[in-house]
């Protein structure tokens, strides 16, 4: 492995966040672009001063300028364009979600595992702010044990642009909900309950054979005794854009804000050890910027670029460079994704409980069905 990474970045949307980033990375060489929309590419890649640009995935691929591909393209590609990059022997990372289905993710973990190549899912929400704020608190102590917790979204969805969203489970974009929870609390979800509520219309339903605009769930943790309850809300409902999160602790809790321009809350308990006690200070908090652990020209970008793009980036870079499983590796990636997948069943059957494998549990059972962990060369 050569001492810096060459990246290439296919979609220039919501891709254009990470580009800023990879091209004042101090262990990146260079950056490619990819898009479908040449007015697009020709205008990204003269903004950023990027020559190397590609109309296709193919043809990027096929280049062998790169060691690493990041994929920001639409969803129904995900699982299928990220195979393709690691078959081809190059890392990838790639825009949420893993997959939309079991035989999706069956078919990414096992790429991965043929091809010994690291994948790393990109959720923002896993390093934002708020996120490693919350973490730290819980990993001092000062939160006391985790009792509950609850992940948010709501979004208006009905006339997105891109016509695969419209109908689109709401638990199969599961991951800006549940992933700051898992992280926080570093552990996963063992079982699944969830129900479906509203009515939605018909054009609606149809796409994806999806009733419901809004599924709620209430998920077992392999954290003992701990529930996380998930929301989403995503059709036919008036709602402001939001994604957030809750965090219950026996001493002290994190309140995600309620209304724009609000502050997050702590709740304090003055005196745990009192009887029938209800005296709790809160208070309005500013969350710090926490770019400590980013080296300088990214930490110096953290003033103008969100610390989640920038912390995503450069997990991604140095777990290739140091050949070690990333953060957001294909196991945590699995265990983000895979409840969703699990809860859109359980609320198409009425609430039933189902019970999410461990990682571990559902790699092997793909190893034991013929396909092999490669060696990594």
């Amino acid at each position: 492995m050569r001492q810096k990474l060459r990246v290439g970045l296919v979609g220039l949307g919501f891709g254009v966040n990470y580009l800023r980033v990879y091209r004042r990375h101090p262990d990146v060489e260079y950056v490619g672009l990819c898009d479908l929309d040449e007015r697009k590419l020709e205008e990204v890649g003269q903004r950023f001063e990027v020559s190397r640009r590609y109309r296709t995935l193919d043809d990027m691929i096929a280049s062998r300028e790169f060691d690493a591909i990041h994929l920001m393209t639409q969803i129904p590609d995900h699982a299928a364009q990220a195979i393709q990059v690691l078959d081809a022997g190059l890392h990838c990372a790639c825009a949420l979600p893993m997959g939309v289905s079991l035989d999706e993710l069956t078919r990414v973990v096992a790429a991965v595992q043929r091809s010994g190549r690291r994948y790393m899912l990109m959720e923002p929400n896993a390093y934002s702010p708020e996120t490693l704020f919350v973490q730290g608190l819980f990993r001092r102590g000062e939160m006391g044990r985790i009792q509950f917790m609850r992940g948010l979204q709501s979004y208006f969805l009905n006339n997105h642009i891109h016509p695969y969203w419209r109908g689109l489970p709401p638990m199969h974009y599961i991951s800006h909900a549940l992933a700051p929870l898992l992280v926080i609390a570093d552990t996963r979800v063992t079982s699944v309950r969830c129900l479906g509520s509203g009515w939605m219309r018909e054009e609606l339903r149809q796409v994806h054979d999806n009733p419901f605009p809004i599924e709620a769930a209430l998920m077992e943790l392999a954290l003992p005794g701990v529930v996380a309850e998930i929301t989403i809300h995503f059709f036919e409902t008036a709602v402001l854009p939001r994604e957030g999160f809750d965090v219950f602790g026996e001493k002290l809790t994190f309140k995600w804000p309620e209304y724009p321009g609000e502050k997050p809350g702590l709740f304090r308990l003055v005196n745990p050890q009192g009887y029938f006690s209800n005296e709790v200070v809160s208070e309005r908090i500013d969350i710090p910027s926490l770019p400590d652990s980013l080296p300088e020209p990214l930490a110096g970008l953290c003033q103008t670029e969100p610390l989640k793009f920038c912390g995503l980036v450069h997990e991604f870079v140095r777990s290739i460079l140091e050949d070690r499983e990333p953060a957001l590796g294909v196991e945590r990636s699995f265990d983000i994704i895979a409840p969703g997948i699990y809860a859109h069943l359980s609320a198409l059957e009425a609430g039933r409980r189902l019970d999410v494998p461990s990682y571990p549990s559902f790699a092997g059972s793909l190893r034991s069905a013929g396909c092999p962990a490669a060696s990594r060369p």
